[in-house]
C-alpha cells in the first residue's frame, strides 16, 4: 500500500515538474536529501525520469495485483482508501498501455501520457 502510493506520488511529482519546465534529474537530486525522500523514491525516481524500466525489480502487474487485493480487503472491512484507489487507476492505465511486465517505475508513463508529456524511452504501444 505504501509502496504503491509512494511510487504514484513520485510519478505525479515528476510529471508536474516536467509540465512546469523543471529539469527532473536536478529536482530528483535535490529531493534525495529532503524530508520527501524514501527508499522507493531513491530506487525509482531517476528510473522514471529516464524511462529505465526494462530491468525489472518488481513488475507493474505484480504491484497492481497487490493494490487490488488491498482495495478488496478495504471494501470488505468498510475502510475507505481514496489515495490507494486513485493510484490503482493509474497502475491499471500503465498495464493497459503495455507496461505490465516492466518495472513499476513505468507507472510514470501513465502520468506523463495523462499530462500530455512525452514518455521517456517509449517502446511500448
Amino acid at each position: 500500500m505504501l509502496v504503491a502510493a509512494n511510487l504514484a506520488a513520485t510519478a505525479e511529482m515528476l510529471s508536474f515538474a516536467a509540465k512546469m519546465g523543471l529539469d527532473q534529474l536536478t529536482l530528483i537530486e535535490a529531493l534525495k536529501a529532503s524530508a520527501g525522500t524514501s527508499l522507493q523514491f531513491q530506487a525509482r525516481a531517476e528510473r522514471m525520469a529516464r524511462g529505465d524500466w526494462d530491468r525489472v525489480l518488481g513488475s507493474t502487474a505484480m504491484l497492481a495485483k497487490d493494490v487490488h487485493l488491498i482495495e478488496q480487503m478495504g471494501a470488505e472491512i468498510d475502510c475507505p482508501m481514496p489515495v490507494l484507489s486513485s493510484a490503482a487507476r493509474l497502475y491499471d492505465r500503465a498495464m493497459e498501455t503495455g507496461y505490465d511486465k516492466t518495472d513499476v517505475a513505468s507507472v510514470y508513463a501513465a502520468f506523463a501520457e495523462a499530462a500530455g508529456l512525452p514518455v521517456p524511452n517509449k517502446t511500448q504501444g
